[in-house]
């Protein structure tokens, strides 16, 4: 068995459609998505998304009936 090469640690896990972005974002907000995210803003964000998606998606729906 081959060993696999090992990822270098700034770089991010690979993701399906996932690439490189740059977002200008205050120094708190960051703050509060490396908080979110367990240390990783990123991961933070991408969080923050899918509750905010979510809970958009509920106001929605409730509108419709």
């Amino acid at each position: 068995m081959v060993a696999k090469a090992k990822r270098p640690a700034h770089r991010p896990k690979i993701m399906q459609d996932g690439r490189r972005r740059n977002v200008y974002i205050d120094d708190a907000s960051w703050e509060l998505a490396g908080f979110i995210g367990g240390g990783n803003a990123s991961e933070g964000i991408r969080q923050a998304l899918k509750v905010s998606s979510g809970m958009s998606q509920g106001m929605i729906d409730a509108s419709n009936k």
